[in-house]
């Protein structure tokens, strides 16, 4: 009975009601609440399986969403179509220019360090122009400087647009070092260390990819000038302008049409140098290195004349009033003391512009100016001048103890028809010698008087023909004239 009275293990699950007196489970009443017990587990788990899934699917909608609006906001700030965009602090509308929007559009993936072509088979063609502003030119330093504005014209392929895209804007600025600039350089230029000659001035750029460059511009290059004919005298420089890296297949340089001479209407006046002649030249050179393949360059040729209105009034002038006083010198007897002083008087006047202008004068050049060549000869020509009338004073005024006459030849000739040309007097008579040799003798007699000997006693003069020797030098100065004439007037033909 112990055994029947046993209570399953299944019993556990139901209630004491379940169980009749003997404490056994009705089978009937445990098989329904077995089914209700499986019912009820069904359901929980595919309440759990049904709520696990939305929660999924929600969590799946809800980072959709998260990525969709996440690429929306980047989609909307990279792109440079928007136009009108809302402020939250002040809620009010911003414009975005068209010119802000035409300069990203142009500069995004532009490599300014690239030559401007689609096809680097294509040449890129700048054109050069230059207007002039000043110059000077230091003879010391052997240096001409220009200053000017360079106008340089090429296309840009890259930079090119539609005007009606952006509110018909046709053309914009833009900084020298946001675009590519044509290498050009000065090839004769004395600082070599110094490449970048263009000032840094914004560029202009038009819709037809036409860019337009007008920086001021220094050039300083070595130019001598030829001091032979200081100080009307001419210089002429030159500026060679070309591309330091670039070959005519890739860069052509080219003048305006039918223009090879530089603007001057700008032209700073120049105090010491006047600019005569100016011009502009376009060459081409070959080299061995590459056969077939032109170096182009740009040739600017200047011609410079000294304003020398100064220099003439004070070098030129007293050159020609010292040439007149040494001339003026042989018109007046050798025996004058005014004479002297004369001739004197142009030595130290000749040596003091012979300083003057070699101080003045650049310690250049391959020739001696004619100016001082013209004092240093005049110089030496005065000094024998000056010998000449010693020399001449001793032969008019001397005594002799022996009388010796003129020889046949002069005497004929003093009497002929050259003498009158070289306006000589007449020859004077016997009657008349003793008079005029003592009056030359008491003019050159250096303080003593000319008819006395070493005892103070006045004398005759024994000699008859000594006025005829004192005619003779008057003719040696008519000749030292004539000569001095025509050599005074070669160098004065010479200066100008």
């Amino acid at each position: 009975m112990v055994e029947d009275c046993a209570e399953p293990v299944a019993s556990k699950l139901f209630d004491e009601n379940n169980k009749d007196k003997c404490g056994h489970v009705d089978d009937a009443k445990w098989i329904f609440q077995s089914l209700n017990l499986k019912k009820y587990q069904s359901f929980s788990s595919n309440t759990k399986n049904r709520y696990r899934s939305q929660s999924i699917i929600f969590l799946y909608n809800f980072l959709l969403t998260f990525l969709i609006l996440v690429f929306q906001r980047s989609a909307c700030d990279a792109a440079d179509v928007t136009v009108l965009e809302v402020t939250k602090q002040n809620k009010q509308l911003k414009f975005v220019p068209d010119t802000t929007r035409l300069r990203k559009d142009l500069l995004n993936g532009y490599d300014k360090n690239a030559r401007p072509a689609q096809n680097h088979n294509n040449v890129t063609n700048v054109k050069f122009n230059i207007y002039l502003k000043g110059f000077d030119f230091n003879e010391q330093r052997s240096t001409f400087t220009l200053y000017a504005w360079s106008v340089l014209t090429w296309k840009d392929e890259h930079i090119k647009w539609d005007p009606k895209l952006y509110g018909n804007l046709s053309r914009l600025h833009f900084a020298a070092h946001e675009l590519w600039l044509p290498d050009l350089s000065v090839f004769n230029n004395l600082d070599k260390s110094e490449i970048d000659h263009f000032g840094n001035t914004r560029i202009i750029a038009y819709s037809t990819s036409t860019l337009v460059w007008v920086p001021p511009t220094k050039f300083q290059v070595g130019c001598t000038n030829d001091l032979r004919n200081w100080p009307v005298d001419y210089a002429t420089c030159f500026v060679v302008i070309g591309s330091w890296a670039h070959d005519g297949s890739m860069l052509n340089l080219r003048l305006p049409v039918n223009q090879t001479l530089m603007d001057t209407s700008d032209l700073l006046k120049n105090r010491e140098w006047k600019l005569i002649g100016n011009g502009m030249t376009k060459r081409d050179h070959y080299f061995e290195c590459c056969p077939g393949v032109p170096f182009p360059d740009i040739l600017l040729t200047f011609v410079l004349a000294r304003e020398s209105a100064t220099h003439k009034a004070a070098i030129v002038v007293p050159g020609l009033a010292i040439a007149m006083g040494c001339l003026i010198a042989f018109w007046m007897r050798p025996s004058a003391t005014e004479r002297i002083v004369l001739l004197l008087a142009c030595v130290i006047n000749n040596t003091m512009y012979l300083s003057y202008i070699y101080r003045s004068l650049p310690n250049n050049g391959d020739n001696v100016p004619l100016v001082l060549l013209f004092y240093r000869d005049s110089l030496m020509m005065v000094s024998v001048a000056l010998i000449w009338t010693v020399c001449l004073r001793y032969l008019a005024a001397s005594r002799r103890t022996s009388p010796v006459p003129l020889p046949g030849f002069i005497q004929t000739f003093l009497s002929s028809i050259p003498a009158k040309i070289l306006c000589l007097d007449p020859r004077p008579t016997q009657s008349s010698s003793h008079e005029n040799s003592n009056n030359d003798a008491r003019g050159a007699g250096g303080g003593e008087s000319g008819g006395t000997t070493d005892t103070g006693k006045l004398v005759a003069t024994t000699n008859p023909y000594q006025e005829d020797w004192a005619w003779l030098a008057h003719l040696f100065d008519r000749v030292a004239f004539l000569l001095y004439f025509v050599l005074y007037i070669c160098f004065y033909l010479a200066l100008l």
